[in-house]
């Protein structure tokens, strides 16, 4: 399956950590919780900065 938002790099809004690098995640899941501190991200278009667009 393709990445739903190709280019966009995906990082904790609590401790920072890359997203993208940790096992199972996928941008079509509504929310990803860090395996890094635990805190529950949402993964959604409202959540993409204007400068993190490729």
């Amino acid at each position: 399956m393709s990445e739903r938002f190709p280019g966009v790099w995906w990082y904790c809004d609590h401790c920072n950590a890359s997203l993208d690098e940790q096992p199972g995640f996928d941008d079509h899941y509504d929310t990803w919780t860090c395996r890094e501190c635990g805190y529950r991200n949402t993964i959604s278009e409202e959540d993409i900065w204007p400068g993190d667009r490729p």
